[in-house]
């Protein structure tokens, strides 16, 4: 079964759809571990752990650009694991960020 979506004013097929807005993020997000699997992972509810989705992160190429996108992001409103670190692990590396002297 073909499964399609409306676009402007025409119909085209939802694996299009998807390939299109894959080409409009950077190059290290298609390039992410995270791709394929359970997003339900990486958001999980409280008392959850968070391990999991933080092994798929470790050690992979793009989580330093990951961590950067999330870091960028407005902090209260960005949920779950980035880059391998929590919403509250990446408020503490922001606070720590603050907090260092600048370089001369």
């Amino acid at each position: 079964m073909l499964r399609c979506v409306e676009e402007g004013n025409h119909l085209i097929d939802a694996a299009e759809s998807v390939a299109k807005v894959d080409a409009l993020r950077p190059a290290w997000m298609r390039r992410a571990a995270c791709r394929g699997h359970d997003t339900a992972m990486f958001f999980p509810s409280r008392g959850k752990s968070c391990d999991p989705a933080k092994a798929v992160c470790a050690g992979r190429p793009v989580r330093p650009d990951c961590f950067d996108h999330a870091l960028a992001l407005d902090a209260t409103t960005l949920k779950g694991v980035w880059g391998g670190a929590t919403g509250r692990e990446r408020r503490r590396h922001r606070r720590e960020q603050h907090r260092r002297p600048e370089a001369a």
